[in-house]
C-alpha cells in the first residue's frame, strides 16, 4: 500500500467544516415530454456487440417509433487520446461515428440524450486492465484525484462536441454481480469472481467513487451548459437497491466528499440531478400485468431518499426491459407480444403510483447480433429487442409484436408502424 503522506491525506479528504450543505433545499418539479426513451448502441464502430446495426437504420426505426428520449453508450477511452500532461485531443474515427449516430437520432426527433459511459479515461501513467478500473483513493489519492478531473474535463469536451446531450451517467450497474462497473486495476472481466476478489472494491468505497464522479463530471459539463444533468450510474440489483442508495447519501453526509477539494459539500444536488435504477422485474411477474410488489420494491428505494430528506428528486429507469431468450419459433413473437402489454402495464401504473420518475428508456431497440449469431449466441441479452436485428436472416430488421404494441402506447391505437417505416426519409439524402 502507498504510504499516505500529509499532502496525500489533504488530497484525500476535504476540510470538514464547509458553507456547501443542503439547508436550502431544491424545490422540484417534473418534466414528461421526454418520457419514453430507448437504448441503442451504435454497430458504425467495432464494439463486438452491434455489429451490422447501422447509425440510418437506428434512426429509421426511431423515427418510426417516435422515442423522444436516448440513452447512447460512449467510450471516452475511444474518443480521446491523453498525454503526459493530462491534456486531451479528439479521436478523429470514433467522433466521426459518434456525431453521425446523434445527428441522425436528432434528426429523427430525439431530442434528450442520456450520455452512458461504456468506460472511463485515465492519465497517461495510470494503470488499468479495462476501461472501467478507477484509481484506488486510499492507496493513491492523488492519481484518484487527477483521475476525476481528467473525467470532469473529457465530460465538458463531450458536452461541446455533442451539445445535444442533456444528461450524463458516468457508468453502468455498479451493483451488479460480477462487479461489472467500477473495480481496481487488475480486475478482468473472464478471470471469474474468486481471481477477480481482490480488485473489487466494497461497496462503501464504491458509493464514494460513484459520488465523487457524480460531482466533478456535473462540475465541469455545467460550465459549459448550467442546464445539463448528471444521474447515477443505474443501479441493477432490486434486493439491495435501497442499501446501496442509502450508501450514496451516507457519504456525502460524511463531510468527506468530494475528494480533492478544498471543502466538503453535503449537498446531493451538487452530486447528481437525477436517482437511476433498473426496475427489471424478477419473480414477482405476474402473467399480463406487474403486480404490486413491483411497485413497493421502487417505492422502497425511492424511501431512502426521503428518509435523507431529498424528497422530490427525479428518477431515471434508464433499462426496463424482458428477453424471449428461452422461448424459439411462434412461441418467441407470442412471448414478444406479452412483453410489449408488460411494458403498457409497467407504463401505467409508474405514471400512477412513481410521479418522480421523468423518463423510462427501453432495454433495448433490438435484439444483439454477436450474441445471436456469433459464439456467444445463447447469451441472455440477444433478444431483449423490440425489432430484430436488420443481419437476421429471417426476419431482417422486422419490428417485433412488441414494438406494434410499444408504438401505440407513445402514438395512440390507430397508429402504423409499418407505414412510418416506409415513409422515412434518410439523411442520407439530404
Amino acid at each position: 500500500m502507498k504510504k499516505l503522506t500529509l499532502k496525500s491525506l489533504f488530497v484525500l479528504l476535504p476540510l470538514c467544516l464547509s458553507p456547501l450543505t443542503g439547508c436550502n433545499k431544491t424545490s422540484y418539479s417534473y418534466n414528461y415530454d421526454n418520457f419514453y426513451g430507448i437504448c441503442a448502441l451504435t454497430g458504425d464502430y467495432s464494439n463486438g456487440v452491434d455489429k451490422g446495426l447501422t447509425n440510418d437504420w437506428t434512426a429509421r426505426c426511431l423515427s418510426a417509433m417516435h422515442f423522444k428520449s436516448m440513452r447512447v453508450w460512449i467510450s471516452p477511452l475511444d474518443l480521446f487520446n491523453v498525454d503526459a500532461n493530462d491534456e486531451i485531443t479528439v479521436s478523429s474515427g470514433y467522433y466521426q461515428v459518434m456525431k453521425d449516430h446523434i445527428d441522425k437520432c436528432a434528426k429523427a426527433g430525439v431530442t434528450s440524450f442520456d450520455a452512458l459511459y461504456t468506460t472511463f479515461i485515465y492519465p497517461l501513467d495510470c494503470s488499468h486492465t479495462d476501461g472501467y478500473c478507477v484509481p484506488d483513493p486510499l492507496e493513491d489519492p492523488e492519481m484518484y484525484v487527477r483521475f476525476l478531473n481528467l473525467l470532469g474535463k473529457a465530460s465538458a469536451k463531450i458536452k461541446e462536441l455533442f451539445p445535444q446531450f442533456t444528461i450524463f451517467e458516468p457508468g453502468n450497474e455498479p451493483d451488479g454481480k460480477g462487479d461489472f462497473c467500477i473495480h481496481k486495476d487488475g480486475f478482468h472481466g473472464s478471470a471469474g469472481i474468486q481471481a477477480n476478489e481482490r480488485f473489487v472494491y466494497n461497496d462503501e468505497v464504491k458509493a464514494s467513487i460513484i459520488c465523487d464522479m457524480c460531482y466533478y463530471v456535473r462540475k465541469y459539463v455545467r460550465e459549459v451548459d448550467p442546464n445539463t444533468k448528471v444521474s447515477i450510474p443505474g443501479l441493477t440489483n432490486y434486493e439491495t437497491n435501497p442499501d446501496f442508495v442509502d450508501n450514496l447519501y451516507n457519504q456525502i453526509e460524511s463531510h468527506r466528499l468530494p475528494m480533492g477539494t478544498q471543502y466538503s459539500d453535503t449537498d446531493p444536488d451538487h452530486y447528481f440531478d437525477y436517482l437511476n435504477w433498473h426496475p427489471y422485474s424478477q419473480s414477482n411477474i405476474t402473467r399480463g400485468e406487474l403486480d404490486d410488489a413491483w411497485i413497493e420494491i421502487q417505492k422502497r428505494v425511492y424511501d431512502v431518499a426521503i428518509k435523507h430528506g431529498d424528497e422530490g428528486k427525479p428518477v431515471l429507469f434508464s433499462e426496463v426491459g424482458w428477453t424471449t431468450f428461452s422461448t424459439t419459433g411462434s412461441l418467441e413473437e407470442e412471448e414478444s407480444e406479452n412483453i410489449g402489454h408488460l411494458f403498457e402495464r409497467g407504463v401505467e401504473r409508474i405514471r400512477k403510483y412513481l410521479p418522480w420518475v421523468e423518463c423510462v428508456y427501453y432495454f433495448r431497440l433490438t435484439n444483439t447480433y454477436f450474441q445471436q449469431y456469433g459464439p456467444n449466441s445463447t447469451g441472455g441479452e440477444r433478444s431483449f429487442g423490440i425489432f430484430y436485428h436488420p443481419n437476421d436472416p429471417l426476419h431482417h430488421g422486422a419490428p417485433r409484436k412488441s414494438a406494434y404494441i410499444i408504438a401505440k402506447l407513445i402514438n395512440g391505437q390507430d397508429y402504423d408502424l409499418d407505414a412510418n417505416l416506409e415513409e422515412y426519409h434518410s439523411p442520407y439524402e439530404d
